[in-house]
């Protein structure tokens, strides 16, 4: 039997089958890319990284269509992107897996950049096993089907050989798939040489424990982690949007008054007033509860708060108020009001709740606790798409992925959450940089921090068990205060 075969044609524009015209239809991702996605404006003079100082800036937290219904664009479009930026190297860390390294390497390579390999793991909870969450937060802040993320990117090819160890361990442990694989606390000290660990977004466990304003239990977390990876590779990533406390609506909001229905005897429905909920009556954000604190600690939490931060700049002065960003139509804002959380790119945990902390007080908190730890922070946007036109293929994705529909289309508004120049980048997040102690003066107050502060703490809790308080929490108290300090 002779076997025919189609005539030659373009398979992708079109061509002839056994006498029949055959077109191609573009996937619904193609059709969404390109007519939902604006293009990308031509980068003004001056806005790369090529020419905007000495050292360069790499995005370190990025995900790609490899992170299943998540991330929003290919590895080819993040690499061209961070090309077009003029951009070094560019980080892949896609959820659970190195399922985008070939391609990522590859296409790193035809545009002469350095590719970084890692991925954001879920693992278990490093926290201190006695613990009061706060009002408004889950008690255990991580559900076994969603636990908490960490960064690990590859330092060498003995780390990308760990990194690979931790992977296929976490996936063999659960065969029948019903839950995300998680990676233990054993495994991870096993093999941690070679990795670099990033704390994550406000779903990693420090940023949800600071978020939930339990800073003394993520302080435990940091200490933890810098047992695991050492102060060299371990960082705290600060990830500011701009966004502020947003207020959901609840009944009896700021004294309105609540009405309930009921049947009368008249066959009819009435309307009786009833208290409102002493939870939602104030309509307020939930606040952290000092009480549920040891007081020895209370030093720890309101020594270095903003103030301080600022007096450190060397002439003992606050810096100059910053003047309010204009609204931005990507972020919660207006009234309270119920919003769907699908509908925004930041603002809301993966549970649907808002957060509780605005951008800028977030990484303040950050930013101090990484002083007091003696470790250094880094700053990323979490990328999970290209450019900021991209943000529209993020929601949708994203809202398929989590089951939670969209109340309609996606916006056609820039995002935030995308590759970006230095240059753009360090104008959107002045209002942090303004706080932040510069590098001169960081030594000064981790030395600060470490000797008077922890110095306290020591004898709070030099007679607490283990089981509240993890052994690396008590072997950094016993640092001993430097002799400059």
């Amino acid at each position: 039997m002779t076997a025919t075969h189609p005539p030659p044609g373009n398979g992708r524009a079109g061509g002839q089958f056994r006498g029949f015209r055959v077109q191609r239809i573009p996937p619904s991702h193609d059709y969404i890319r390109s007519h939902v996605s604006a293009p990308e404006p031509a980068a003004p003079a001056g806005a790369g990284d090529e020419g905007s100082g000495a050292s360069p800036f790499v995005h370190l937290h990025v995900h790609s269509n490899f992170s299943f219904l998540d991330g929003g664009n290919r590895v080819e479009e993040l690499a061209a992107r961070a090309a077009y930026l003029g951009q070094p190297a560019l980080a892949l860390t896609d959820h659970d897996g190195l399922y985008g390294a070939v391609r990522f390497a590859k296409a790193c390579a035809k545009r002469g950049i350095k590719p970084i390999f890692g991925a954001e793991v879920r693992v278990e909870s490093l926290a201190p096993e006695a613990t009061t969450p706060s009002p408004g937060d889950s008690p255990a802040g991580a559900t076994a089907k969603d636990p908490h993320h960490l960064v690990l990117l590859a330092e060498d090819r003995e780390g990308y050989a760990n990194l690979c160890r931790l992977l296929s361990a976490a996936h063999l442990a659960i065969p029948d798939r019903d839950r995300p694989p998680l990676v233990t606390i054993d495994s991870l000290s096993q093999y941690a040489k070679g990795l670099i660990c990033l704390t994550g977004c406000r779903h990693g466990e420090v940023g949800h424990l600071v978020d939930a304003g339990r800073d003394y239990e993520a302080r435990a977390v940091l200490l933890a982690l810098r047992t695991i990876f050492g102060p060299a590779h371990l960082f705290v990533e600060l990830q500011y949007f701009g966004y502020e406390p947003h207020r959901e609506a609840h009944a009896g909001q700021d004294g309105a008054a609540v009405y309930e229905k009921i049947h009368g005897d008249d066959k009819r429905i009435h309307h009786r007033s009833v208290p409102a909920h002493p939870d939602h009556s104030a309509g307020a954000a939930p606040t952290f509860d000092a009480s549920t604190v040891p007081a020895q600690s209370t030093a720890l939490l309101n020594r270095c708060n903003a103030t301080n931060v600022a007096y450190w700049h060397g002439d003992g002065t606050a810096t100059k108020p910053v003047k309010a960003p204009k609204p931005r139509p990507d972020l919660p804002q207006g009234q309270p009001q119920r919003l769907n959380p699908s509908d925004y790119d930041v603002g809301f945990h993966r549970d649907g709740r808002a957060w509780r902390l605005s951008c800028l007080t977030y990484c303040l908190h950050l930013a101090d606790l990484a002083a007091g730890c003696a470790l250094p922070t880094v700053l990323t946007t979490n990328a999970h798409y290209a450019g900021a036109n991209n943000r529209a293929i993020h929601l949708i994705c994203r809202a398929a992925g989590q089951d939670q529909p969209l109340s309609g289309y996606p916006d056609l508004v820039p995002g935030a959450r995308c590759l970006k120049a230095k240059v753009e980048l360090e104008t959107e997040v002045a209002p942090l940089l303004g706080l932040l102690p510069p590098p001169e003066t960081s030594r000064e107050m981790q030395c600060y921090c470490n000797a008077i502060e922890l110095a306290e703490l020591w004898d709070a809790y030099a007679g607490q068990s283990e089981h509240c308080w993890p052994h690396a929490l008590r072997q950094e108290l016993t640092v001993a205060v430097p002799a400059d300090a």
